[in-house]
């Protein structure tokens, strides 16, 4: 076993605590932009991916993956939102999207495990199902936050 020297344990101490003063610093409004927006672009990917957008000869196990992914991209972002502190200007729009995120997560876990077994019914599944309450509280929190000023 080891023995960090105090020197290496002082620079790894001093380590974890500028990572956790620099993760507690409030966000400037340039940075929680670029913070949405990239969020946005992943978002966008995940939904893109999972609903077959511009591909051809997906099986349902692929649909189910991709709806998969797309949920966890969506928990994730939840929890990395979470853990910012942004703009006074963006704190509730912040809190509400990431229960929006939380909540859109939920949902899509559940239509991935009620997805049919072939591709045809799975698009007439689809095709019925209403917007799920979490994406349209998603769609809310970023109008919100554009009323805000803080545009994606």
């Amino acid at each position: 076993m080891k023995v960090l020297t105090g020197a290496a344990l002082a620079v790894v101490v001093g380590l974890i605590g500028a990572s956790v003063a620099i993760g507690a610093a409030t966000l400037t409004k340039n940075q929680y932009i670029a913070k949405l927006q990239t969020a946005q672009t992943q978002r966008t990917k995940a939904k893109t991916t999972a609903l077959g957008i511009g591909t051809t000869g997906m099986t349902p196990a692929q649909v189910k993956a991709n709806f998969q992914v797309w949920a966890k991209t969506e928990s994730r972002l939840g929890r990395a939102f979470a853990a910012l502190k942004p703009p006074s200007a963006a704190k509730k729009g912040n809190a509400d999207l990431v229960k929006a995120e939380q909540l859109y997560s939920t949902q899509l876990l559940a239509i991935a495990a009620k997805l049919p077994s072939t591709m045809a019914e799975i698009n007439t599944y689809l095709l019925g199902l209403k917007q799920p309450t979490g994406g349209k509280l998603l769609n809310h929190a970023l109008a919100e936050l554009s009323a805000a000023g803080f545009k994606v």
